[in-house]
C-alpha cells in the first residue's frame, strides 16, 4: 500500500512537472513579466499627408530615436526606428529608452520570442535609413524611422516577387496584428511599414 501511494504521488509530480514546466517553457517572456501591453501607439497613417502629420519629418532625431538588439543567425542588429513607435516604460520587465508606445521592440518583439519564434527572423534586419524608394523619387517610410526589414538577405523585392521565401506568416502576423503594413503586397516581402496607402 505504502508503496503505491508513492508510486503514485511521484506519477503525479511528474505529470505537474511537465503540464507547468512545460508551460512555463513555452511562454518564458511572459513567466518574466511580459505581457502584449498596446500602449501608446500612434495613429496608423494613410498616405504622405497623414505620415507627416503622424510622425513629422523625415530624418530627424525623432525618426532615428530608438533602437534595440535582435540577433539574427549570430549577427547582432541594431534597427533604428521613430520615437512614437517603442521605447515607453514597461512595469516589471522593460524599463524603456524614452519612446512613447510599447509598439516595436516590446509587443511585436515580445511576441516573437514568447512563442519562440527567434530562429524565423534571419539575417537582415534593418530600420531608419535617410533614403529614396530604390528607383524612385519618393522618400521611403525607411527615412521616417516607421519601416523595419527582416529577412533582408534571403528574400527578393520588384516585379514578379509578390511572394516570400522565408518571411513566416505567424511573425508576419504578428505585425499586421500591430498595425504595420506588409510590403508582399508591393513585392517587397521584407518590409513592414507602420502606414498604409504610400
Amino acid at each position: 500500500m505504502h508503496a503505491h501511494r508513492i508510486i503514485r504521488s511521484s506519477l503525479v509530480a511528474v505529470l505537474l512537472l511537465v503540464a507547468f514546466g512545460g508551460t512555463a517553457l513555452a511562454s518564458h517572456w511572459g513567466a518574466n513579466g511580459w505581457y502584449d501591453r498596446h500602449y501608446g501607439y500612434p495613429a496608423v497613417p494613410s498616405g504622405l499627408t497623414q505620415i507627416n502629420a503622424v510622425f513629422g519629418a523625415r530624418c530627424t532625431s525623432d525618426s532615428n530615436y530608438n533602437s534595440f538588439a535582435w540577433v539574427a543567425e549570430g549577427i547582432v542588429y541594431y534597427p533604428r526606428f521613430h520615437k512614437k513607435l517603442g521605447g515607453a516604460p514597461t512595469p516589471g520587465w522593460y524599463a524603456g529608452n524614452g519612446g512613447t508606445s510599447t509598439n516595436l521592440f516590446y509587443d511585436v518583439r515580445g511576441h516573437i520570442a514568447n512563442n519562440h519564434w527567434d530562429d524565423r527572423v534571419k539575417k537582415g534586419i534593418w530600420g531608419y535609413n535617410c533614403r529614396l524608394i530604390a528607383n524612385s523619387t519618393s522618400w521611403s517610410t525607411h527615412a521616417w524611422g516607421i519601416a523595419i526589414d527582416i529577412n533582408a538577405a534571403y528574400e527578393h523585392i520588384g516585379p514578379g516577387h509578390y511572394h516570400s521565401h522565408t518571411i513566416d506568416p505567424g511573425v508576419a502576423g504578428i505585425f499586421q496584428n500591430h498595425g504595420w503594413t506588409w510590403g508582399i503586397a508591393f513585392a517587397d516581402a521584407m518590409h513592414f511599414q507602420y502606414a498604409t496607402g504610400y
